[in-house]
């Protein structure tokens, strides 16, 4: 159907930056608008782009022109400069999202949820499944799954060793694509090659014996918190390093 592929490649409400729904859910989509609106479901919507471009236009600069000043040029020097500057940018897009969900239910078009607390991830792999997950969702689907599905098939998953190498390059395929989807430059593929390595090492690590055993005795509430606490920590710092 050329019509309901042009609507899915060129939403108005999403084209700029994404959600990024799966073709499948956008053709499950109510054709013609959401046939069990109601007064109530209207004032749903309502409040999500409201809260968006709250979020968007007020909390975000606020927050923007607390950090800058009026001549809003942000310092990155350090890790913690760059983690600042993430806030802002969390702020910025998870309203934009909203904003996105928000008339995507009112037209009745399938719009993912694009954030699910990313700050609360206690790894680096965690976090990328919370921030922008459609656009993870996407790269995994279409570039990281087929490619592991080939490596597996091909040398087998029995040689562990082996098997890092493969989810290695799988997972730089789809981290290097996202980087330069935001910008063609040396820094976002370079930014690929890094983020990939280290999600793929933190896979590798949580499965080794010793580090499984560590998560499962977390049996006390101090424990869990504590690891909690660490793990949400620890990813800040990689992220906003990375």
């Amino acid at each position: 159907n050329p019509i309901a592929l042009f609507g899915y490649l060129m939403p108005f409400h999403m084209v700029i930056a994404g959600p990024i729904a799966s073709y499948k859910d956008h053709m499950n989509s109510t054709p013609h608008g959401n046939n069990n609106a109601s007064f109530k479901h209207f004032l749903d919507c309502l409040l999500l782009i409201s809260f968006g471009y709250a979020l968007k236009f007020f909390f975000a600069e606020l927050y923007k022109l607390s950090i800058t000043g009026t001549d809003a040029t942000w310092k990155l020097i350090t890790v913690f400069d760059t983690w600042i500057y993430l806030v802002y940018i969390f702020l910025e897009f998870w309203g934009y999202s909203l904003i996105a969900l928000g008339v995507g239910r009112l037209i009745g078009i399938s719009t993912p949820v694009n954030f699910n607390h990313p700050y609360l991830s206690t790894s680096v792999g965690e976090f990328w499944t919370r921030w922008h997950m459609s656009l993870g969702a996407f790269g995994a689907r279409t570039i990281y799954n087929p490619i592991m599905l080939f490596f597996i098939r091909r040398f087998g998953s029995q040689n562990k060793k082996s098997l890092f190498v493969w989810n290695i390059i799988a997972l730089w395929c789809p981290f290097i694509f996202i980087g330069l989807w935001h910008h063609i430059s040396w820094s976002f593929f370079v930014w690929g090659l890094v983020v990939g390595f280290v999600v793929a090492a933190e896979k590798a690590t949580f499965e080794l014996p010793w580090v499984r055993t560590l998560v499962r005795r977390r049996n006390s509430r101090v424990a869990r918190l504590s690891w909690k606490i660490f793990g949400v920590f620890y990813t800040q710092i990689m992220v906003a390093a990375t």
